[in-house]
């Protein structure tokens, strides 16, 4: 069923869908404490996690400044830049097992 609103063909269930999808990224901004790009940038040359307007993907790039971020070099050495709507900090990457010195020994380990 399609409707037309001020000579716009309105489809209803797309428009649910729009709904579902804003709500599911709002939802997700707030448990993953993503920065919106409107509120704050992150300082220049500062590697983040970022959400791609263009592609709807997420990227790890450096923040060049301008809203710009790099992050990727083609083969000709050409920068790839991209704006995002939303950045994060790059999360610290898990500790391998072993390193932790309050650990107790494993007795499978062999010493």
């Amino acid at each position: 069923m399609t409707t037309i609103v001020y000579g716009k063909s309105v489809n209803p269930v797309i428009n649910a869908r729009s709904r579902r999808q804003k709500r599911r990224k709002a939802e997700a901004v707030r448990r993953w404490n993503w920065i919106t790009a409107k509120e704050r940038m992150p300082e220049i040359k500062d590697k983040v996690l970022i959400c791609n307007n263009n592609t709807k993907g997420q990227l790890v790039g450096v923040y060049l400044g301008n809203g710009q971020f790099h992050y990727a070099d083609c083969c000709q050495g050409i920068r790839k830049t991209c704006t995002a709507s939303h950045w994060m900090p790059v999360p610290e990457l898990p500790k391998p097992p072993g390193n932790d010195k309050n650990a107790k020994p494993n007795s499978e380990t062999l010493p």
